[in-house]
């Protein structure tokens, strides 16, 4: 019995062990046509893959993308590609090939079998799968197409600031960016580049990118009907108070990006229903960009990043120019390239003037019509084929102007076009003029003038229409100076009813004289309730019956001009605030000048000959307000009694008597800048016992020639120079220290700006700048005893904070033979602008780290050729940083 249950057992078994040592010993014999039939397999495999790979790239056109299982299937045949080819190596490089008959390689041979007839399997399984479940309909793009016109989508600067948008939009900390810059700048060109750049794939996981334009004039409620619509959520129009409330509840659940462009004033983002963007976002994404002409609007949205979109750089500018008129037009004749550059320069960087003229100039083939454009440019006659300068341009570049807050700050603007076009004007030349023109209130200290001032540029550099550094100087760029020409000149335009003019040309008859070969100019009668402010260019002189035409006038510039005396007629500028005669010839001034009963403000700089007797003509201004005859003349005795007495700033030069009656605050007077010529022979000056009055308001303090003077010295308990922002030591040939006793530099000179060593030949260093908080520019020269800037007495380095220098932005040294060091550790400067280094042949490095080379605003190294190739830095990486910005000077330069 239990032996036919055994039998029965093998018999119902055996079969299938049979079966089974069958089918391995198959594949023990038959390892290479498994091995070459997934490789024929794979091959066919491959090739429906390119077909399908090929179809994606059509279907997409339908809108249509790869399905989930057409995306598995595409990662299950890579898998399948890579193991037959590493069956297909492990099948010839072990041999398997040659010796299938040896039992010494069944095992091996078994197993390349058995895999491959496996894979065999799993490609037929992969070649059966059905193409028409491959695709499906793409799910809807976030954002909507703009369109953007191709010269503008290429911009690198644009580019750049993309990037940069990405960067924020990626960050967990940052919720609101906001885009500021002036009209016609590419601000809404960058956020169409932002809103394209979430199409597809590159769509940062937001689910809605709403674009909303929010012009000067659209309501709250128009801006939440473009959202809406944006969303295509349903109408509701009966139900319009609740938008806000419908707005933020399907907004609240998304993760979303609203791009909102031309943003005039704040909006409250609350009661327009958006949810707050930042760390109250519940784990969404939650992003706002906006774009404003102005940078406090980006404050009052409390933007955790502002980017400021500035006027283009010389390069970007022509090939955007270029790019406009053609290679063709501006290569049909020889002449048109220079004036193409010309033209460029007129522009001043702006894109849309650059694209508005571009686009008039571009069929205009010859040389003539190009210097015709030119010369209308520069006459302000935008007609013909220039007249959309004035429609697309101006009209919105006068959108900013008309925006600013008061009339005050549009007359501010206006100012600026006094200078020539693109001048560097100097801040404190620009205040003064405000102040000459009554645009600062009336003050009782000088300073408070000057913080209005620095305040006012400040918000017209906020606006866009001025550049400045808030340091030392403005500019007005290319088309914004014609801009406020055209403004200024514009009756119907210019709402201020100002005249402003920098030439006499402008106010001429047809007729002009040149006696005796001097340029003279016959100016047109000019009404006399005008509000009149002349600036006179520097190759004029005052033209006879000059006065006669122009009564009213309150300001007169005659700076760095060739006047070599005023009129006797000037008596009957009756109307006169501000009289400006600094770096002219003038050496004496008329009696009558005291007729000027309304005169505020004469400015007498840089004239070394001015006589004595000139004194009593000015102690009888009796208005008088601000008084700067330096740095060569002195006032001193009963004149001095006798303006103090009512001006509220005097800057002029001090010898001997006058250091110990102004300084040491015998005569009441309050200094606003003096230069210091004459110590009465004394070797040691103490800086801290002089006048608290004349320590409080100074702003300007120099030290020049003062023979003898050994010693600088500043003890503790004195008073410090709270306002002085520039510190000059010139020519202090037996100066050898200034010396620090208890007391902290930095607090001492807490705003100093500007400090200049010149011609001090004993001094050694100048340790004590080291942590000054607020010092932009260093200058260094002629001291052939210096040795290291920043030392110990006894030449041993000091150790430096990281605050060392932060705000420097100009470092010039020159002629120091000795100099070997400015600090033996790189820092890093990211104010820093430029460096000059003339004469100096044993300084082989210079402080700075590889950051400082990366901070936008670094732009020079200037040296000798020798110098700059013998440049050691602390590696070849930052050697290289550096070296692009090399810029050679001649060894002349002083």
């Amino acid at each position: 019995m239990g032996s036919e249950a055994c039998a029965s057992l093998v018999g119902s078994v055996l079969p299938d062990c049979l079966r089974l040592a069958s089918k391995h010993a198959e594949y023990a014999s038959s390892a290479k046509e498994n091995v070459d039939k997934a490789s024929d397999g794979l091959a066919y495999l491959k090739a429906k893959r390119a077909t399908f790979e090929n179809e994606i790239k059509s279907k997409a056109k339908e809108n249509k993308i790869p399905s989930p299982m057409a995306q598995h299937w595409l990662k299950e045949v890579d898998t399948v590609d890579a193991k037959v080819g590493e069956i297909k190596k492990r099948y010839v490089q072990r041999g398997c090939r040659a010796t299938e008959d040896c039992p010494l390689n069944l095992c091996l041979i078994y197993s390349v079998s058995k895999e491959a007839a496996r894979l065999r399997e799993k490609i037929e399984e992969l070649k059966a799968e059905k193409s028409d479940q491959f695709f499906e309909d793409a799910p809807q793009s976030p954002a909507k197409e703009r369109p953007i016109w191709p010269p503008l989508r290429a911009m690198r600067s644009l580019q750049r600031h993309l990037d940069e948008v990405r960067s924020h939009l990626d960050s967990d900390i940052v919720g609101i960016v906001g885009i500021w810059g002036l009209e016609g700048v590419g601000k809404t060109t960058l956020l169409t580049l932002i809103n394209n750049s979430m199409l597809g794939a590159g769509n940062s996981g937001f689910e809605h990118v709403v674009w909303a334009q929010a012009s000067r004039d659209r309501t709250m409620e128009s801006l939440q009907n473009a959202i809406i619509s944006e969303l295509r959520l349903p109408d509701q129009t009966d139900d319009k108070s609740s938008r806000d409330a419908r707005i933020f509840k399907y907004l609240n659940g998304k993760n979303f990006l609203l791009l909102v462009d031309d943003m005039f004033e704040q909006i409250n983002l609350t009661a327009l229903g958006v949810p707050i963007p930042g760390r109250f976002a519940s784990g969404r994404k939650h992003k706002v960009v906006f774009t404003t002409r102005s940078r406090s609007v980006c404050s009052g949205m409390m933007a955790n990043r502002t980017i400021k979109l500035d006027l283009l750089g010389t390069d970007e500018a022509h090939r955007l120019f270029r790019e406009v008129v053609t290679d063709e037009t501006i290569d049909s004749e020889p002449q048109i390239p220079s004036l193409a550059n010309q033209v460029v320069d007129l522009c001043g960087g702006l894109p849309s003037a650059l694209v508005v003229i571009g686009q008039a100039l571009s069929d205009k083939r010859t040389h003539r019509q190009w210097e015709h454009a030119i010369q209308s440019i520069n006459d302000h006659q935008f007609d013909d084929g220039l007249s959309r300068m004035k429609e697309s341009v101006f009209e919105t570049l006068k959108l900013s102007y008309d925006s600013l807050k008061s009339d005050k700050l549009r007359r501010c603007f206006l100012c600026c076009c006094l200078w020539p076009r693109g001048h560097r004007i100097p801040l404190d030349d620009l205040i003064e003029c405000w102040v000459g023109l009554g645009l600062i209130r009336e003050f009782d200290w000088i300073h408070d003038a000057y913080n209005e001032g620095y305040s006012i540029v400040g918000d017209l550099e906020g606006e866009g229409l001025l550049a400045s550094d808030l340091a030392s100087y403005a500019r007005l760029h290319g088309v914004l100076w014609f801009f406020a020409r055209w403004i200024a000149s514009d009756r119907e335009r210019n709402t201020t009813e100002w005249a402003l003019c920098n030439n006499v040309d402008q106010w001429t008859s047809a007729r002009r004289e040149s006696p005796m070969n001097r340029e003279a100019v016959l100016v047109k009668r000019i009404p006399e309730n005008s509000n009149l402010a002349m600036k006179l260019n520097t190759d004029h002189i005052v033209p006879s019956k000059f006065v006669e035409q122009i009564v009213g006038l309150k300001y007169l510039d005659l700076s760095f001009t060739k006047v070599e005396h005023i009129p006797e007629d000037i008596e009957f500028l009756l109307e006169l605030e501000y009289l400006n005669l600094s770096h002219t010839r003038i050496c004496l001034l008329p009696t009558h000048l005291r007729r000027l009963k309304k005169l505020k403000y004469l400015l007498l700089r840089c004239i070394e000959k001015l006589q004595e007797e000139s004194m009593h003509a000015i102690s009888q201004l009796a208005q008088l307000q601000v008084l700067d005859v330096s740095p060569y003349v002195e006032i001193a005795g009963d004149a001095l009694r006798e303006i103090g007495k009512h001006v509220r700033a005097l800057s002029m030069a001090a010898n001997d008597g006058t250091v110990l009656d102004v300084m040491y605050g015998s005569i009441s007077v309050q200094l606003w800048s003096i230069r210091i010529n004459e110590t009465g022979g004394r070797d040691t000056l103490f800086l801290d016992r002089l006048s608290k009055r004349q320590q409080h308001f100074l702003r300007k303090l120099e030290f020049h020639s003062c023979i003898g003077l050994r010693y600088l010295v500043v003890l503790s308990g004195g008073n410090d120079f709270s306002k002085l922002e520039e510190l000059c030591i010139r020519h202090l040939e037996s100066l050898t220290e200034i010396t620090w006793e208890g007391v902290s530099p930095p607090l001492y000179f807490p705003v100093l700006q500007t400090l200049v060593v010149e011609g001090c030949r004993q001094l050694k260093n100048i340790t004590w700048i080291r942590n000054l908080p607020c010092l932009r520019k260093l200058r260094v020269a002629d001291c052939g005893g210096m040795e290291e800037v920043i030392c110990d007495a006894d030449g041993k380095i000091v150790s430096i904070t990281e605050s060392a220098l932060r705000r420097l932005e100009e470092l010039i040294l020159k002629n120091l033979p000795r100099l070997r060091s400015v600090y033996n550790q790189p820092l890093t400067l990211k104010f820093l602008e430029s460096v000059e280094v003339v004469g100096c042949p044993m300084l082989r490095r210079l402080p700075l780290s590889s950051q400082t080379a990366e901070k936008n605003k670094f732009e020079k190294i200037e040296g000798e050729r020798a110098w700059l190739e013998g440049l050691v830095w602390e590696n070849d990486d930052t050697k290289s940083k550096f070296a692009r910005y090399y810029r050679e000077l001649k060894a002349s330069t002083a």
